[in-house]
């Protein structure tokens, strides 16, 4: 049997079973690939009635061929996929029409994906379905947040810090003057303390 590789990608592992047998054997391509739109020998018992065919691809795609009629093959048969589904496209040896198992692969492929549905099902009937992802996103952590607006009770507030820590009270300083013309202990710019009585002499207080 002529093999015609159109599925877009090279056949890295083609495996057969009879359509009865539980089991796919050995890779017969071994290390060999049919690459795509090439075509390879493939060689069938004449008393083989039906197989199912295992393709794997290299992209890592995989699909079964199921009851493949190889006794009817007459010459090429060329393998195809689209959208999920692996078929074939041949020539029974009593007809020159061309026959697509197509349609015949999207039900197997129909009946598995209901199949996987109702498993899915059954599990959650079971019970053992998990716990919900929770979004973290949604997911706030106010372990580290605190309260900008909390005072110390035992600080005495004069109103003299605004909101932003700005400092608004009075910043004059008292260089040692008072208003009745007297003049305190003080200091000079170098930190020295200096004498109030030689000051008053001096200055004639």
């Amino acid at each position: 049997i002529n093999l015609d590789n159109q599925c877009g990608q090279a056949i890295v592992s083609f495996k057969v079973r009879g359509s009865d047998s539980g089991d796919f054997g050995d890779n017969l391509l071994g290390d060999s690939r049919i690459k795509n739109k090439s075509t390879a020998k493939w060689y069938a018992k004449s008393d083989d009635t039906t197989m199912n065919v295992e393709v794997k691809l290299a992209n890592y795609t995989s699909f079964v061929l199921h009851d493949i009629p190889v006794n009817k093959f007459n010459g090429l048969v060329t393998i195809k996929y689209k959208e999920g589904v692996g078929y074939l496209e041949y020539k029974p040896k009593d007809s020159e029409n061309t026959i697509s198992t197509y349609q015949d692969e999207l039900k197997y492929k129909d009946q598995k994906d209901s199949e996987s549905k109702q498993a899915d099902t059954q599990q959650n009937t079971d019970g053992t379905q998990t716990s919900p992802a929770v979004d973290e996103s949604t997911v706030s952590d106010d372990s580290g947040t605190y309260d900008e607006t909390y005072t110390d009770p035992g600080a005495y507030d004069d109103e003299s810090y605004t909101d932003d820590g700005s400092y608004t009270g009075d910043t004059t300083y008292d260089d040692g003057s008072y208003s009745n013309g007297t003049t305190d202990a003080g200091y000079t710019e170098d930190g020295t303390a200096y004498d109030v009585s030689a000051a008053e002499e001096n200055y004639g207080y």
